[in-house]
């Protein structure tokens, strides 16, 4: 940056790279990393989830009260990070996640993320509702039986876990049968996954 002439950012000819360019947050900054680099996209799609405001930049309902911290709102200290936190494993899209080491972080941070396999990422923010109502997750209103019907899915597909006479007994089903699952796939993946995200995925509670 020192090297850059003053007359060159007078005239326009340099963009200032410290001024917010991406939802009116984000920005590149100077230093080693361009939009070539492939934490880039990521940057990217996490402020705008956050704070996107146009149609190409709409902020996910789900992500109404989500925040990124504000170093990472320079795009050189998210991309060094994704850099000496990325790790690849095969047949596998990696991805950036927020809240499996913190349950129900919203903050996006160097202190709560990490990068996690696709497969682990779905199986933790999977959610089985059958019903749309207010049932707790895993559950839904069986109309034959008058009951309460527990299931979850695995693989994609739903796993029939039985019929209850209340809605939390069925969410109990759900929730043992789920956080199983966790710590299966965690124990599938053990010396291929950094050891803090092990460690939350055995001490994992739906």
């Amino acid at each position: 940056m020192k090297n850059i002439r003053y007359g060159n950012f007078k005239r326009g000819a340099v963009a200032n790279p410290y001024i917010p360019s991406l939802c009116n947050v984000g920005f590149m900054g100077y230093g080693v990393f361009d939009s070539n680099d492939m934490a880039h996209n990521i940057w990217r799609g996490m402020i705008e989830r956050c704070y996107g405001t146009n149609k190409n930049r709409v902020r996910d309902i789900s992500y109404s009260e989500c925040y990124v911290s504000s170093d990472w709102h320079n795009y050189q200290n998210f991309a060094k990070w994704y850099k000496n936190n990325y790790y690849q494993i095969d047949g596998e899209v990696m991805m950036l996640d927020k809240d499996i080491l913190t349950k129900d972080n919203k903050t996006y941070s160097e202190n709560s993320c990490i990068i996690v396999p696709n497969s682990i990422n779905m199986l933790i923010n999977g959610r089985t509702r059958s019903d749309g109502g207010d049932s707790p997750l895993g559950v839904s209103y069986h109309k034959k039986t008058k009951k309460y019907q527990a299931s979850c899915n695995k693989n994609g597909k739903p796993i029939y876990l039985g019929i209850y006479d209340t809605p939390q007994e069925a969410h109990m089903a759900y929730k043992q049968y789920k956080e199983k699952l966790i710590k299966d796939m965690a124990n599938s993946y053990y010396n291929k996954i950094p050891d803090k995200l092990y460690d939350a995925l055995m001490n994992y509670k739906v």
